[in-house]
C-alpha cells in the first residue's frame, strides 16, 4: 500500500522540494498548511485549528492509516493521502553520515548530471550502483541524478577526473565498436516499424562510440575529444536512448553493463 502511495505521489508531482516547503508552500495533496504562520499555534487560533483537524480526520477516517503533523505545526495530515514533508539539507547530510558504511574499502568517483541541469562529482563505496541523488552546490539542495558515469580506475583521494587525455593515460585503452558489434547495435537504433525505416544517421556509430568513450573514462560530456563531434549532440542523444531503454539494451548486448 505504501509503495503504491509513493508511486502515485511521484507520478502526480506531489513530493515537495525543500525550498518550496521552506517558503511556506502547503501540502500538494490536501492543500493544508505544513508550517504555522507565526502565532497560529497560540490561543485563540488553536481552537480553530482543533476544529479544522477534527473535520479533516472525519473526512479521512476510511483511509485507516492515521495522521501526522510536523513539530510546532497545528495542522494534521493523512498518512495515506499526504506525502511526507521533505528533509532539510542538514537532515540529509546527517542521515548520509549515519548510513554510510564505516568501511575502509575502495571509494569510487562518479560524474553526475542532475535534474537541475547542473553537474557534480560524487564519491560512493559501490562500483556497480550509481548514485540516485546528489548534492548540488549551485542550488544548495539535493537533486535527482539523470546521468551518471564512473571512472573505471578513479578512487576518492586521487585527483578528480580531468581532461580526456589524462583519463586515457591512466585507464585501459578504449576500443571502438568493430563492424560485427555495430551491425547488432544498429538494429536497436533502427525504428521498429519497417514502414518508417530510413537510412540510419551517418554519425550514429560515432555517437554510440562517444557515449561508450565517456563512460569508459568517466569524463564529463564537455571533455569528449573533438573527433566525436558536438558533445551537446552526444549528450542529448544519450538521454533519448536512456529514456526509452535502448541504451540499456545496447550495453547489455555489448557486455558493458
Amino acid at each position: 500500500m505504501f509503495e503504491a502511495g509513493r508511486k502515485r505521489w511521484s507520478s502526480e508531482g506531489l513530493y515537495q522540494p525543500y525550498d518550496a516547503f521552506a517558503a511556506g508552500e502547503p501540502c500538494r495533496a490536501c492543500h493544508r498548511a505544513l508550517r504555522d504562520v507565526e502565532g497560529m499555534a497560540e490561543e485563540p487560533p488553536i481552537l480553530d485549528a482543533v476544529s479544522d483537524n477534527d473535520a479533516f480526520r472525519s473526512a479521512h477516517t476510511a483511509c485507516g492509516f492515521g495522521f501526522w503533523r510536523i513539530q510546532d505545526c497545528s495542522t494534521d495530515h493523512c498518512h495515506r493521502c499526504c506525502p511526507p514533508p521533505p528533509l532539510s539539507p542538514r537532515q540529509i547530510d546527517v542521515l548520509r553520515e549515519l548510513l554510510s558504511p564505516a568501511s575502509s574499502g575502495p571509494l569510487f568517483s562518479w560524474y553526475v548530471e542532475l535534474t537541475c541541469e547542473h553537474a557534480a562529482f560524487v564519491t560512493t563505496g559501490r562500483a556497480d550502483e550509481p548514485p540516485h541523488t546528489a548534492r548540488c552546490a549551485e542550488c544548495d539542495t539535493t537533486r535527482g541524478v539523470i546521468v551518471a558515469a564512473r571512472s573505471s580506475n578513479q578512487r576518492a583521494g586521487n585527483p578528480s577526473p580531468g581532461a580526456a587525455e589524462n583519463a586515457e593515460a591512466t585507464s585501459p585503452r578504449f576500443r571502438p565498436l568493430i563492424d560485427e558489434q555495430w551491425q547488432r547495435v544498429a538494429r536497436i537504433l533502427q525504428p521498429a516499424d519497417p514502414g518508417n525505416r530510413g537510412r540510419p544517421s551517418a554519425d550514429a556509430r560515432t555517437v554510440v562510440n562517444a557515449i561508450r568513450y565517456r563512460a569508459h573514462y568517466g569524463i564529463p560530456w564537455r571533455e569528449l575529444p573533438p573527433s566525436f563531434g558536438s558533445w551537446q549532440t552526444v549528450a542529448r542523444r544519450y538521454r533519448q536512448l536512456a529514456a526509452d531503454g535502448r541504451w540499456e539494451q545496447i550495453t547489455r548486448m555489448l557486455g558493458e553493463t
